[in-house]
């Protein structure tokens, strides 16, 4: 990190843009076909999943949340803190996939998360001196803005030095090591995600018992507006993000968390009136649907609902209550989303 002096001490400082290290791009492995099962599913011990674990490996509250407090319902400052939330996501994402070789510790999630409230808060005075013609608020928007870019080059500069020092720590993987004797490895064949299922309450959707063609599209025939809902573990992040193959958007309502269960659903409720194509996930849509259909009088929400009510792994008692929360929502809506022309189908666990 470069220094500079001052009053004849160096201190620390935020780099140049021209002088931050190249760092590690993400390397992530591709599946092979030991990664699932003969229905498509994911096997025990899957690369896949290892993948998302490095992703998320040493997150802590602080780094990877805004604030440990809700904001009050009609505060100002709501809707720039949930911008924030995307942003530092965005971000953080950002640099574990170019610099960080997959991950964004704690330390670069802290900075980025310091940068993205100093960029929320720039944004809010830069709008109240607009309405008011306050030049003290401009000038603290402009320091606030001008902070945020250094934290954001600092962390660049972190997660970049850290995915190196791992790299130079990590002995080579057996598997790297065949390869390289061996010559490249054939690509691997992954099947597709198994075909959407007729979503029925009074048995849980299970796989078919007939593997998918491996050669399978789902996206070519997905329609525009999609949700992926249900309780929480039931695969709604990773079904989302196989069938964003066109490049579509995927939105998490994790996103705005910070704003708590009324606020969150509130908020992205908001998401829904975007055009398409867009895949919308997280255990807050049942929520946010019904808050669409109740301020929406007439239209649909999205063109396709899709749901799972089974889990791929063991849940705590908070999360077997939030997804019988989420199941009593998607009773009350149900009839309503079939009525405006909503597809509801269940997928499998």
């Amino acid at each position: 990190m470069p220094v500079s002096p001052s009053h004849g001490r160096p201190y620390p400082t935020a780099p140049r843009a021209d002088e931050l290290p190249t760092g590690t791009p993400s390397s992530a492995e591709p599946a092979r076909r030991g990664d699932f099962d003969a229905r498509g599913k994911f096997a025990p011990g899957n690369g896949v999943s290892r993948t998302g674990g490095k992703a998320t490996a040493g997150k802590t509250r602080l780094a990877a949340r805004l604030g440990l407090s809700s904001l009050p319902e009609g505060a100002a400052f709501r809707p720039y803190r949930a911008a924030a939330t995307s942003f530092r996501k965005a971000q953080c994402a950002s640099l574990a996939a170019t610099v960080g070789g997959g991950m964004c510790g704690p330390g670069p999630s802290s900075m980025v998360a310091s940068a993205a409230l100093q960029l929320a808060w720039s944004r809010y005075l830069s709008d109240q001196a607009a309405a008011t013609g306050d030049a003290e608020l401009a000038l603290s928007a402009s320091r606030l803005a001008d902070a945020s870019r250094n934290n954001l080059l600092s962390a660049h500069e972190l997660a970049a030095r850290e995915a190196v020092a791992r790299r130079a720590s990590q002995p080579t993987s057996a598997h790297a090591t065949l390869t390289a004797v061996l010559g490249t490895e054939p690509a691997p064949v992954v099947p597709a995600l198994p075909p959407p299922l007729t979503l029925d309450h009074d048995a849980p959707a299970a796989a078919p018992d007939v593997p998918s063609s491996p050669n399978a599209t789902p996206a070519a025939t997905l329609p525009a507006r999609v949700v992926v809902g249900g309780g929480p573990r039931v695969g709604k992040t990773m079904l989302a993000r196989r069938l964003a193959t066109d490049g579509r958007p995927v939105r998490e309502t994790d996103e705005a968390i910070d704003l708590g269960w009324s606020g969150a659903s509130e908020h992205v409720a908001t998401w829904l009136d975007a055009p398409g194509p867009w895949i919308v996930e997280g255990v807050a849509v049942a929520r946010a649907l019904r808050k669409w259909l109740a301020s929406h009088p007439e239209g649909r929400p999205c063109d396709l609902l899709l749901w799972s009510s089974v889990p791929r792994s063991d849940r705590t008692p908070g999360q077997v209550t939030m997804g019988k929360g989420c199941e009593t929502v998607l009773a009350e809506i149900r009839g309503e989303l079939a009525r405006r022309g909503v597809r509801i189908e269940g997928f499998p666990a």
